[in-house]
């Protein structure tokens, strides 16, 4: 029995994206407030959302971990001493940058991600199951032509997965 659940998962990891992907995609603004984009979330029951413009191509992506952002303890820049100064880690002082415009925005463009890891309708569930894993995130949308066409949630592959 365990082989043969090994079997049907080694035969879905060539699965195309655009097979499984969900395509009912909920897209949010940039302009839009934040607080009218944290309601949609929770009342769609999703982790995050992709930010397009109004041609449909992707700008970012609103995930509950940049909701976080605002309301935690932004971490104070590390700092280090060389030759007897002292002075800021620099990646340290981007992020830090980074998180206090994200705990400072009112707007879905200034606390979106516009870093984003996609997808497109010809990768295989092995391709969207390892980005998932190794960039420890939960919503890949999938873009062609720079048009969201469709988004892979973790929820996604295991459906997949099962056959469902």
């Amino acid at each position: 029995m365990a082989d043969e659940g090994r079997t049907m998962e080694a035969s879905n990891r060539g699965a195309l994206v655009g097979e499984f992907m969900t395509k009912d995609v909920i897209c949010l603004s940039p302009d839009e407030e934040l607080q009218t984009a944290v309601n949609t979330l929770m009342a769609k029951h999703i982790k995050g959302a992709p930010v397009v413009n109004a041609e449909g191509e992707l700008l970012g992506i609103l995930t509950d971990d940049d909701l976080l952002v605002g309301n935690s303890r932004l971490h104070i820049p590390t700092m280090i001493s060389i030759l007897g100064e002292m002075t800021a880690w620099p990646p340290s002082i981007l992020k830090f940058n980074h998180e206090m415009k994200k705990a400072a925005s009112n707007t879905v463009g200034g606390a979106m991600s516009k870093d984003v890891e996609v997808l497109a309708p010809g990768d295989t569930l092995e391709d969207a199951a390892t980005k998932l894993h190794e960039k420890a995130i939960s919503v890949l949308p999938v873009v062609e032509n720079k048009k969201v066409v469709g988004i892979v949630t973790r929820s996604d592959i295991l459906r997949c997965l099962s056959g469902n």
